[in-house]
């Protein structure tokens, strides 16, 4: 055991890690894409699909991720790099898979994918699993490189909030609002930059003093913000249609895409592929239960995702909106629903704080993938 294993920090307990993980898990994925693309793939049907994908892919996938981590005590390259002595003939073998795979398609003149799975192939073959696990820490940098940048808006937009800026009685004036906002450089950069020095606080003051803290304290309020925000849009004349909508299966909407869709938002929305997992299943004691703790943390993000239905589509079918707006649910049509309602403004707020405390949560699980890869591989 090195010195970076022997001392590494641990959760404190289990609600640690599992308010610490649930938080990286409940992003913008949960309260922002997840109702849109609820109402672009026809309501309650594609959330059956969408929990069966949870329920037979995901939650497996994450206990593999936490068990990967806990057991190596490594961020995501090192803890491939434990187990690449072991498995380097099953890593030699997928690679070859792989190459020939690629070789395949270029006899069949698909040049692009051929050429890429060729190229991915002789990687693996060379660099083994450790191959992997660097994917996953560079997926991590990726996604928090545009991640940040709609946290960002959601920092601006609850400032706007705060200053009643938000007031807009058409969808068209705030879609012209939110153009605007997101090509002016002084609020992109500034929000986006704020955003950033947030995560990085978090983080430095490390795992038990920094992410755990914070995620004990964000998680009460993110789901106490959210109640509040369903029993509002319930109590509104009318909502009882998008109620219908979000819980009455139509399986004539699903096809292979709304399937592809599920499955890939379960991976989006647990943090799974993104070494978010692994990462924080390194500091995972080893007398904790994983099985639990995962069932928690699944529990939790997919209960946090059905209650974002819940608080957006009663509202969005009691005023009368559409519920397939797509990515400008949020930031377009939702600050019109709010315009319409009784203290518009404190609701637009609250709804835009609960996006913050998603994001940063998220944020910061993301940015710790990096740091941990640099402490553990680069001292």
């Amino acid at each position: 055991m090195d010195n970076a294993t022997a001392t590494r920090e641990h959760w404190s307990g289990a609600w640690g890690l599992v308010l610490a993980a649930a938080g990286s898990a409940i992003g913008l994925g949960n309260i922002w894409k997840f109702p849109y693309i609820v109402g672009e793939n026809g309501g309650g049907a594609f959330v059956l699909v969408y929990l069966l994908c949870i329920a037979i892919i995901g939650a497996p996938v994450m206990i593999c991720e936490f068990a990967l981590g806990r057991h190596t005590q490594r961020n995501p390259v090192g803890a491939f790099k434990a187990l690449a002595p072991k498995t380097s003939v099953l890593a030699h073998l997928v690679g070859l898979g792989v190459l020939l795979a690629g070789v395949f398609l270029l006899l069949f003149r698909s040049w692009g994918w051929g050429a890429i799975l060729v190229g991915l192939g002789l990687l693996v073959f060379r660099y083994g699993w450790v191959l992997v696990g660097a994917m996953g820490v560079v997926a991590g940098f990726t996604i928090l490189s545009f991640y940040s940048v709609v946290a960002g808006w959601t920092i601006g937009y609850v400032w706007k909030a705060v200053s009643g800026q938000l007031d807009f009685a058409t969808v068209a004036a705030a879609k012209e609002h939110f153009n605007h906002f997101i090509v002016d450089p002084a609020w992109a950069v500034g929000c986006h930059f704020v955003f950033m020095v947030l995560c990085v606080l978090i983080v430095y003051k490390g795992v038990k003093s920094g992410i755990e803290r914070w995620s004990k304290i964000l998680m009460p309020v993110l789901l106490l913000i959210i109640l509040a925000l369903i029993v509002r849009s319930l109590t509104l004349p009318g909502a009882m249609a998008g109620v219908r909508f979000y819980l009455t299966p139509d399986f004539s909407k699903i096809n292979a895409g709304s399937v592809l869709t599920a499955l890939g938002h379960a991976f989006f929305s647990l943090s799974l592929g993104m070494g978010a997992m692994i990462t924080y299943g390194s500091y995972i004691d080893r007398k904790e239960n994983l099985f639990s703790a995962t069932l928690s943390v699944v529990g939790l993000d997919t209960l946090i995702a059905l209650m974002a239905g819940l608080a957006i589509f009663p509202a969005v079918f009691a005023q009368g909106f559409g519920p397939d707006a797509g990515p400008g649910l949020v930031f377009q049509v939702l600050p019109t629903v709010f315009h319409q309602i009784p203290l518009g403004a404190f609701w637009a707020f609250l709804f835009f704080v609960l996006l913050l405390i998603a994001a940063l949560t998220s944020g910061i699980s993301l940015l710790e993938v990096v740091t941990a890869y640099f402490v553990d591989e680069r001292g």
